[in-house]
């Protein structure tokens, strides 16, 4: 159970239409939800439609007058009242019997001599005992304004957060900035209180003098939170005067909206809640990769408290498991990623991150095992197949291949048949294999017009040493290749050209080397190693050097542990990657070298190409 507290210093900020929407949205999406109407001045709930019997309904100030009169906390449930919402219930415990001896009963009670006199305080440890009892998600309370008695119980004894909501002016900071001094200094380790600060009521329209903006920096400054508040907007409807529950009745409007987003920040802190624990899990990962990190033991604390209330959610624990990879915390880790392939969820993709531990932990047979797994796996997925190859040739470089020929190699996508082939050309036992599977390949895709996959199949081709295939699949003439813009193209079929005719084709280099002045393509490794061999080619060794030491610092802080070498047509280890660079710098010394993929025999029996030459 999670007790909420939505609170105004000030009247008139939408308090009590915030609480019940947020109730509604929440009973829709599931929650067993119980509303109390706390605001025992002037109460609000009873007012709206669903719960307008509520009215007549003993509720708080009965219950507190029984206690006094008994001195036993009485059954809760006799004070809690069933209601309907578009065929959804919601409990409510009302303020009190609205007759007209209410403000007598009210009055009657001294809410200091309660707590000093008749243990107050342990009664109400009672209440929140029995609506815990009967089993409620949220409990939604909705406090009077201003600073009182009461204020104190609902903001800094019932609740686990509290929702502020102001108006940014000067009236409603004043008084909130001595009640969230106060709610923090309550707050502790065995009772936390979440604040959660909104902005209500605020109009719509363009901030041209920058006057909301400083008002929000103010507010912010003086009640001391981080995050920019949740804001909810005035909304001009004649519909407010019918108090219309908008996430039930205008769901698509901008207000609904709002609401909905302030349901999914309460509920993100509510790590009891499991959709609460996967978006806090979310929010925790957002700001790692951000590079805001929250300080690691809190977040080691929230983990463990997530992992505590939903010990066995495959979802959960998987989601866990990458927070725990970004702490770098490998024990954890592991046991959540065990839970998620226990109950069955995204399974290979926990077993490829068990392997890479396993790997890097010296545990190859358990590596191996999740490794052949995967690729045997009957629901085959193209990234976990390739990461699971890519890491099998790693520890078994003996059997990877066997490996592979189990698989269900037809199930999987073109994509990955050709991320799959460029890895079994780096292995002679794997060529025949590939070979068939980039014929397959050509069959399928033919002339297809999707550039990506073509492009892929091209570079394969070419790294497979079927360098006629390769320049047929282009279907370009070599006019339209020398006109066009595509510096992947040109670059491409020039290099197929070069293995096949035995001399480098400089005017094709040339014009590498033009599109590249203007090109907006990302500046990889790879893309300096290209440049840096069209340029010496093309007789501009200072340029092609020029070229090489880019391509070295970009590989001094490399995103990935491979890079796409031109040099052999595959992707390569970082560490190949140097060996190929400085492979290219004795081409540019003039030595005669040549790329690695010039060494393959084309499948259909064709050379692959002469000695390289610079012409």
């Amino acid at each position: 159970m999670y007790v909420v507290t939505f609170y105004s210093y000030k009247g008139g900020v939408g308090r009590t239409m915030a609480l019940i929407n947020t109730a509604v949205e929440l009973a829709k999406n599931g929650r067993k939800i119980l509303i109390v109407d706390f605001d025992l001045e002037a109460p609000g709930i009873a007012t709206y439609e669903p719960f307008t019997t509520l009215k007549t309904s003993p509720g708080i100030v009965e219950y507190v007058s029984e206690y006094i009169r008994t001195a036993q906390a009485p059954p809760a449930a006799n004070f809690i009242q069933q209601c309907t919402v578009d065929n959804t219930s919601i409990w409510a415990m009302p303020a009190g019997r609205r007759d007209a001896e209410y403000s007598i009963r009210l009055h009657s009670i001294d809410w200091n001599v309660l707590y000093a006199n008749f243990s107050g305080y342990e009664m109400f440890e009672d209440l929140k005992q029995q609506w815990a009892q009967e089993k409620f998600d949220y409990v939604l309370i909705d406090s009077r304004t201003g600073y009182t008695d009461v204020g104190g119980i609902c903001t800094r004894h019932l609740p686990n957060a509290v929702v502020l909501m102001f108006f940014p002016n000067d009236q409603n900071l004043i008084g909130l900035e001595a009640i969230a001094k106060e709610i923090r200094g309550e707050a502790n380790d065995a009772h936390e209180i979440v604040l959660h600060f909104c902005a209500s009521n605020v109009p719509d329209l363009d901030d041209e003098e920058n006057i909301l903006e400083q008002k929000m920096r103010d507010a912010k400054r003086r009640l001391k939170f981080e995050d920019f508040p949740i804001i909810i907007h005035h909304y001009n409807s004649l519909t407010l005067l019918e108090q219309s529950i908008f996430v039930k009745d205008r769901p698509k409007s901008k207000l609904a909206t709002e609401y909905r987003a302030l349901v999914e920040i309460i509920i993100s802190d509510n790590l009891e809640d499991r959709q609460g624990a996967l978006l806090k899990l979310t929010s925790l990962q957002r700001e790692s990769a951000s590079g805001r990190d929250a300080n690691e033991q809190a977040t080691t604390t929230t983990l463990a408290k997530i992992r505590n209330f939903h010990p066995n959610d495959g979802e959960v624990n998987f989601a866990a498991a990458r927070t725990y990879y970004r702490l770098g915390d490998f024990e954890h880790e592991l046991a959540c990623l065990d839970v998620s392939i226990a109950q069955d969820y995204k399974t290979n993709t926990a077993r490829v991150r068990r392997a890479e531990i396993a790997r890097l932990q010296g545990r190859r047979d358990d590596a191996i095992s999740d490794l052949q797994t995967i690729i045997k796996s009957p629901e085959i997925r193209g990234y976990e197949f390739s990461k699971a190859v890519e890491l099998l040739r790693v520890v078994d470089k003996k059997n990877w291949i066997s490996a592979v020929k189990q698989a269900r190699l037809r199930d999987l996508g073109p994509s990955t048949q050709l991320t799959l082939a460029d890895k079994l050309m780096s292995d002679s036992r794997g060529e025949a294999l590939a070979s068939n599977l980039l014929k397959r390949i050509s069959s399928e895709v033919g002339t297809s017009t999707e550039r990506n996959l073509k492009h892929q199949l091209i570079l394969s081709q070419i790294g497979a040493g079927q360098f006629e295939a390769a320049i047929k699949e282009f279907n370009l003439s070599r006019t339209d290749v020398l006109a066009s813009d595509d510096i992947q193209t040109v670059f491409n079929y020039a290099m197929a050209e070069w293995a096949l005719a035995g001399s480098p084709p400089k005017d094709l280099m040339k014009h590498v080397l033009e599109i590249a002045k203007i090109s907006d393509v990302y500046k990889s490794a790879n893309f300096y190693q290209c440049i840096a061999l069209a340029s010496a080619i093309c007789d501009e060794e200072h340029a092609a050097r020029q070229s090489l030491r880019l391509a070295r610092a970009k590989l001094r802080r490399p995103l990935q542990p491979t890079e796409f070498s031109c040099w052999r047509y595959q992707e390569a280890p970082v560490q190949e990657f140097r060996k190929d660079l400085d492979d290219l710098e004795r081409f540019i010394n003039g030595e005669n070298v040549q790329p690695l993929f010039f060494r393959r025999k084309s499948k259909t029996g064709i050379a692959a190409g002469a000695a390289a030459q610079r012409g």
